[in-house]
């Protein structure tokens, strides 16, 4: 006996000394005997033995739905399973693939600092944070409490930066002028021309539209590519001279279009890849050391009043390199 949900109904045919026809409903043929899948021995088949030894069977089941029988791996008996009864443990093994839960990843929202390069609104923003700064002064802070100033201060800094500069907005190819967007709307209209004519005269004249837009488009997005990488790199030589290396740095990243990658392979010297952390670790310890430790030269050249430089030539601690970083 089982809690299977089966039903039998009352249509009988092909079962008529096994069911009756007084069943209600439809009978519910989408069920599968598992013990019936796999090949085994028969003594990993039998789950019940009689007292006396001398007649044995197959009638304890796992049952499953014709739509999970590709998740049912295996069918099987366990005989030396101690359950002080005649029948023996029937065991199932089944495999499925779960759909896995995608992490909802908070994209982190940066204000429009570019902004406090407009006169008009850096005095704004310095007026408004100063006010700020000015009035949460005037609050009583209990003592030594660094916690409560430093949450204070930080609301103090966003407010004003959400007032006063707003976050940044990120387009899909920004460069684009308006009248483009409308010449890409007016493509794909006649686009759907295109589709919709139903003579063969109108799927000409629909076609030629559509190719003559389609034109005007890439003319206009050639045109508006070349305004928006001079307008950068006019940018650019303005912050250089200013002495803005980030916002240059930001600019010429734009105009090469380019990206590190920063899951390169490293590789042996016979061009294996290596995978583990550890022998990557070693073999870049054994490339520098092959690169900065040359012998010196045999012969090195007169020159005529250049200054001995003092090189330390010892290890190199953790010490001095975190020196140097800093």
């Amino acid at each position: 006996m089982g809690d299977l949900n089966a039903k039998v109904g009352s249509k009988r045919k092909g079962w008529h000394r096994e069911i009756g026809p007084n069943g209600i409903g439809k009978i519910n043929d989408k069920l599968v005997i598992g013990g019936t899948l796999f090949k085994h021995k028969n003594c990993h088949k039998v789950t019940w033995v009689s007292p006396a030894g001398n007649a044995e069977n197959q009638i304890d089941h796992i049952t499953i739905s014709q739509r999970w029988r590709s998740s049912l791996q295996d069918v099987r008996i366990k005989r030396g399973a101690d359950a002080a009864s005649d029948h023996h443990l029937v065991i199932g093994s089944i495999k499925m693939k779960l759909l896995a839960q995608k992490k909802l990843v908070v994209k982190r929202r940066k204000f429009n600092v570019g902004k406090l390069k407009i006169p008009n609104i850096r005095e704004v923003f310095q007026i408004s944070l100063q006010n700020r700064f000015s009035a949460i002064s005037d609050l009583v802070i209990e003592e030594n409490d660094i916690n409560n100033t430093w949450e204070q201060t930080k609301n103090v800094i966003l407010e004003t930066c959400e007032e006063t500069l707003g976050y940044m907005q990120y387009k899909h190819k920004n460069w684009m002028s308006d009248n483009t967007w409308v010449k890409v709307e007016e493509r794909r209209i006649a686009k759907e021309k295109v589709l919709n004519a139903t003579t063969r005269q109108q799927k000409r004249q629909t076609q030629d539209l559509y190719i003559e837009k389609d034109k005007e488009v890439k003319k206009n997005c050639k045109k508006d590519k070349r305004n928006y990488v001079e307008q950068l790199a006019q940018e650019a030589e303005i912050t250089c001279s200013k002495g803005d290396m980030k916002y240059l740095y930001n600019t010429t990243k734009q105009l090469s279009g380019r990206r590190s990658n920063s899951h390169a392979t490293v590789k042996e010297k016979n061009g294996n890849v290596i995978t583990k952390i550890e022998e990557q670790l070693k073999r870049w310890k054994y490339h520098f050391e092959e690169v900065l430790n040359r012998p010196p030269l045999t012969d090195p050249p007169n020159i005529e009043g250049r200054q001995v430089l003092n090189i330390k030539t010892g290890d190199i601690t953790k010490t001095k390199v975190n020196t140097s970083i800093k």
